[in-house]
């Protein structure tokens, strides 16, 4: 069912199916990761530019990394909110750029992502240096159970 979608241009079933391909097919999921993310499926654009981050399936390429990050941040998804934030906050890519990594991460921790909550906790901590906020933040982070 799940490939079937795929020759019909379903970007989820596109996506799915690049998910369970995985890294030992990785010339055929790419390209089914690709075009899922050109489709406008924003988990496929996190994925892939997760992809271009870790290097495992093509050549590290935080350009194309960030491209996705973006596409997919943009459009409001969580977990590329705070991998975007993440790249400012360690300049993976671009300068660091703390107000940056804290616009992204503050995004991603309003929709409740506790390691958006930690991030923020931690630069309030050791760059900002405001142990109040740092906190509060971190109070925020422990009342999610399964935390990641």
């Amino acid at each position: 069912m799940v490939q079937e979608g795929s020759r019909f241009d379903n970007p989820e079933s596109q996506r799915k199916l690049a998910q369970i391909m995985g890294i030992s097919r990785n010339k055929e999921s790419l390209k089914y990761y690709e075009r899922s993310a050109n489709q406008g499926d924003v988990q496929a654009q996190n994925d892939l530019g997760e992809i271009y981050v870790h290097g495992n399936i093509v050549p590290k390429d935080y350009k194309v990394a960030l491209y996705w990050l973006r596409k997919a941040a943009q459009q409001g998804h969580s977990m590329a909110q705070n991998n975007l934030g993440n790249h400012y906050h360690n300049g993976f890519g671009v300068e660091v750029n703390i107000e940056e990594a804290l616009h992204w991460y503050k995004l991603s921790a309003d929709q409740g992502n506790p390691m958006a909550m930690r991030n923020i906790a931690s630069i309030y901590s050791t760059i900002i240096k405001d142990q109040d906020t740092a906190i509060r933040y971190y109070e925020k982070s422990a009342k999610f159970v399964n935390n990641i």
